[in-house]
């Protein structure tokens, strides 16, 4: 029998951004998922204001086990993005 993670806290944010965003969660969540849905144009993100910003570039998924309530997302163009969060 194997072992299986449950949430019990889903959020779904998606959109187009140009400049930052700050995504605040309800509830502390566990895993993101954060994918940039441009052909083009990298996306920056970073969990709270003292970290350097981490880059998904574009098309790429990136995946984060953290606990965190809040998800800071930043670019210099127009840039599609999708986050799923579990908590």
């Amino acid at each position: 029998m194997g072992y299986e993670t449950v949430y019990a806290n889903f959020k779904a944010d998606e959109g187009t951004l140009n400049g930052t965003l700050t995504i605040t969660f309800e509830l502390k969540t566990r895993q993101i998922t954060i994918a940039n849905d441009s052909a083009t144009d990298n996306l920056s993100f970073k969990l709270n204001a003292s970290e350097t910003f981490g880059t998904v570039l574009p098309g790429e998924r990136v995946q984060l086990e953290v606990i965190t309530r809040e998800l800071l997302l930043s670019t210099g163009a127009s840039v599609a993005y999708r986050i799923w969060s579990f908590g």
